[in-house]
Formats: C-alpha cells, sequence, structure tokens
C-alpha cells in the first residue's frame, strides 16, 4: 500500500489531495495501537526481536502511551513520551516515526522530516516513513513561501 502512496504522492499535483493521503497515513499510525502484534501495545520491531526486558518493557509503555495521547489529540505530550522512549532505546524505529506524526499534526514540519529521517536511517525500508518525509518536506516548503 505504501509504495503505491509513494507513486501517488509524487504525481499528486492537489496539495488538497497530498494532504488527504497524508492525513490517512496518520490515522494508521494512530490507529496501530488497536491493531498491534500481539494486542498490547508492543511496537512490532520488539515483538520480532523478541526483546523483553526492563528497558523494552519501559519502551513499550512510553510508546503505547504516547500513541493514546495521539488518539486523544495531545500531541505535544505525546512527543514528550515518544522522546523518552527514544532516550531509553533508539535504535528502534517506532518512536521516531511517531513521534514526527505528532509533529506533523502540530504543523513542526521541519522538526517531523528530521524524525522521519531518523526513522529511516534506523529502519530503511519503512514506506510510511518515506512517504510522511515527503509530504512534510512539501508542507514545509509552503511555510517558508
Amino acid at each position: 500500500m505504501y509504495k503505491q502512496a509513494l507513486l501517488d504522492l509524487s504525481n499528486i499535483d492537489s496539495s488538497a489531495e497530498a494532504q488527504i493521503l497524508t492525513e490517512q497515513i496518520l490515522a494508521e499510525q494512530i490507529q496501530s495501537l488497536s491493531t498491534d502484534p500481539i494486542g498490547s501495545g508492543v511496537p512490532s520491531q520488539i515483538v520480532e526481536k523478541g526483546l523483553f526486558d526492563n528497558a523494552n518493557q519501559q519502551y513499550t509503555k512510553l510508546v503505547y502511551d504516547g500513541l493514546k495521547k495521539m488518539t486523544g489529540q495531545q500531541f505535544q505530550q505525546a512527543i514528550i513520551d515518544f522522546t523518552s522512549a527514544i532516550k531509553l532505546k533508539s535504535d528502534i524505529a517506532e518512536a521516531y516515526f511517531h513521534r514526527g506524526g505528532a509533529k506533523y499534526k502540530l504543523a513542526d514540519f521541519n522538526g517531523s522530516v528530521k524524525d522521519f529521517m531518523e526513522t529511516l536511517s534506523v529502519n530503511p525500508g519503512h514506506p510510511q516513513a518515506q512517504v510522511l518525509k515527503i509530504q512534510a518536506i512539501k508542507q514545509a516548503n509552503k511555510v517558508k513561501r
């Protein structure tokens, strides 16, 4: 789906259409709270790596709490949780990605670009981050004009 979204985004002339696509991806990001791999808010990379020590449990709780705050439109508070999670485990992409989404919702497009780029440095195959990075760059350039 996201490879197609990348193609769609690069072919969109209308900024309104691009914004709709971006909002759909962000909505899916927030919905991930209820569709995580084991139903407990555990980020997929932790599940895949089988990592459940104390630092990972704290990381998981912070990401889960941040996602809950995003569902309540509490984006600034979510950023605090995601930042705390990153301090614990900077080698897992989810917290960067979700923090980028929260910054995007607050119209901090430059900040969201940085987080999506960091997501991609940790997980180069993260298609959602690629799509949202492109859109955030476009929005940041609009703001500059």
